[in-house]
């Protein structure tokens, strides 16, 4: 029974997909189906398979045949081969009748649903819009056909097409989502909360920004004794202390604050991690006192 009636329910749409594709056509004879749908007719339930169903289902609801159909299922029941059966074979004959109403139900709301859908469809005018893209797409298929036979399918063209913003993968990219892979399985340790150290808290800032107070008065102490300095001059007299971090604040100072030559210049300094470097620049002079 499941399976008949999932025969059924597939039958409906496949007669909703050909009755909507007998709209979208434009000869005379299926365009009788528009003007049927607009004066009303239902074309799903007046189909065979909807008048057979219909029958069913009035049978099925009819209360004299509904008493008589519980009554043979009783008799069924009280014969000697039913002991045989499971509990849960017993339950399924007693409440079989009210199976196949659930059962028929569901199928005549899809039927009601196709039915109204259809009317929509026309009345809206939607069958209209799909014409014309049919007509198009049979316009580009013929095209593609007859240039099919000088035309390669990889040949570049100058067209530009705008993709949907729908992302297209494959499917094997899926990767399926397991619980267990977020788990906590470490012990949450607590630490105890203690006074921060006012040098410790500078080491940190210096790891991870650029000391520009310290550069500034390195380069203004060098201008206080020339009148102008390179960037090479300064990390001459003044050690790099943050590597080629303090490197990189030099040079942004000066070419916020000085003056940038076309004439190579050689910048050398010691990384934090005590090995010697050295860079091809070009020069940056400081003219005057930064700040």
């Amino acid at each position: 029974m499941p399976d008949d009636f999932a025969r059924v329910s597939a039958e409906f749409e496949t007669l909703n997909a050909s009755l909507r594709a007998k709209i979208v056509e434009s000869d005379v004879s299926q365009a009788a189906v528009i003007d049927e749908v607009f004066r009303g007719v239902d074309h799903i339930s007046e189909s065979d398979a909807g008048r057979s169903f219909a029958a069913f289902a009035q049978l099925v609801l009819d209360p004299a045949l509904g008493a008589a159909f519980e009554a043979d299922i009783r008799r069924i029941l009280d014969r000697g081969f039913a002991r045989d059966l499971t509990p849960e074979e017993r339950r399924a004959l007693r409440s079989f009748l009210a199976t196949l109403k659930g059962r028929s139900a569901e199928i005549q709301d899809a039927i009601t649903m196709f039915a109204r859908a259809l009317r929509r469809y026309v009345q809206s005018q939607d069958y209209q819009r799909d014409r014309v893209l049919r007509t198009l797409l049979r316009e580009a298929q013929h095209a593609g056909v007859e240039a099919a036979a000088y035309t390669r399918p990889w040949q570049a063209t100058s067209l530009t097409l705008d993709l949907s913003a729908v992302p297209f993968s494959s499917v094997g990219a899926i990767e399926l989502y397991d619980p267990a892979e977020f788990d906590a399985t470490g012990e949450v340790l607590s630490q105890q909360a203690s006074v921060a150290s006012l040098e410790e808290l500078r080491a940190l800032a210096r790891e991870t920004e650029i000391d520009f107070d310290e550069l500034s008065r390195n380069i203004n102490d060098l201008l206080a004794e020339a009148p102008s300095c390179t960037v090479g001059e300064v990390l001459a007299r003044y050690p790099a202390t943050q590597g080629v971090g303090s490197v990189v604040g030099l040079l942004s100072i000066a070419a916020e604050q000085g003056t940038v030559d076309d004439a190579p210049e050689v910048l050398a300094w010691l990384g934090a991690d005590g090995v010697a470097r050295a860079a091809l620049v070009a020069v940056h002079r400081f003219t005057g006192a930064v700040t």
